[in-house]
């Protein structure tokens, strides 16, 4: 499945897919409005393409409740070594994790192994080791997150 972004009177397309896809730097990335995938901006005049529900995921980063509305029901988060199961305990953790730490997290890069999507994320904040590269094991099922683990 694809979007349409309209630039001012051009239109760009995107497929559904973790490529990187260039982007004019006349145009600012806040302006975007896209229902189903969202660029993430990335060096400037690059934007690297996720798709709907990761990108849902990044853009409510610190939201507990609107990440765990990107999970399905029973879905498994898995970080530093702890596992949270359902929606209930993914707002739980990421409720937990914006209240402890703050951060901005820049996705980089993506990639397709398997049945998982990987992106690697720069993480950048007040906590030991910052700034960092995480890498992000997603594993989709529809429009929704099945699962995700997170790896340094």
């Amino acid at each position: 499945m694809s979007a349409i972004l309209t630039l001012g009177q051009v239109p760009y397309f995107f497929v559904r897919s973790c490529h990187v896809a260039s982007l004019s730097t006349t145009f600012p990335p806040g302006n975007v409005d896209v229902n189903e995938a969202r660029p993430a901006p990335v060096g400037g005049p690059m934007a690297l393409e996720l798709p709907a529900p990761i990108a849902a995921y990044f853009r409510a980063d610190r939201d507990g409740e609107a990440v765990s509305e990107c999970f399905t029901e029973d879905a498994v988060v898995k970080d530093e070594g702890h596992s949270y199961r359902g929606r209930a305990a993914i707002r739980q953790w990421k409720a937990d994790a914006s209240a402890k730490y703050q951060y901005v997290s820049e996705p980089f890069a993506c990639e397709q192994r398997e049945t998982k999507i990987v992106v690697t994320s720069r993480l950048t904040g007040n906590f030991p080791g910052s700034p960092l590269n995480l890498r992000y094991f997603f594993e989709l099922a529809g429009d929704k997150i099945a699962a995700l683990e997170i790896i340094p």
